[in-house]
């Protein structure tokens, strides 16, 4: 799976890789050459709970109101609070969500479990810093594998 992150900033993202067979996440950012990895098999988020649904869900995508799952917990190294909202059209925009599920990192792979969909909008507070991802269109294609390639021509880093 890959997410690119077009509009991030200067020192945002340009996109992370998830590799389900490695259980592997691969971050790229835009002030850097080296690429940062780490095995998603843990959740260093304490107190971890899922919410079946959002207190402030009014989020739409191509004129449909979307569900919302949220979740929230402590970051005990960083000792900052936690949430993520989630939102998507259930039965639409699906995928294989069974490879998320050794995705241990913020439970994601529990969350696409319950959601069984593609994530459409997602706000999430870290403590120390928020971003927000919004679908501005989706498109049912064939790719080429290589998309989810890391050039050999990058350092990697494990984080």
């Amino acid at each position: 799976v890959r997410r690119d992150y077009p509009n991030s900033g200067k020192y945002g993202v340009k996109s992370y890789i998830y590799n389900p067979i490695e259980n592997k996440q691969y971050a790229l950012y835009r002030f850097t050459d080296t690429v940062y990895w780490y095995y998603a098999d843990s959740n260093y988020v304490s107190d971890f709970i899922i919410l079946d649904s959002c207190s402030n869900n009014e989020i739409s995508f191509q004129g449909k109101y979307l569900d919302c799952l949220e979740t929230s917990g402590f970051d005990s190294h960083l000792n900052l609070k936690t949430s993520t909202k989630y939102h998507y059209l259930p039965n639409r925009y699906l995928f294989n969500y069974d490879s998320w599920l050794k995705n241990k990192d913020f439970a994601i792979g529990r969350v696409y479990e319950i959601i069984r969909s593609n994530i459409l909008a997602m706000f999430a507070d870290y403590g120390n810093y928020e971003y927000t991802m919004i679908a501005t269109h989706l498109l049912e294609v064939e790719i080429e594998d290589r998309i989810f390639e890391i050039s050999s021509d990058l350092p990697l880093k494990k984080q």
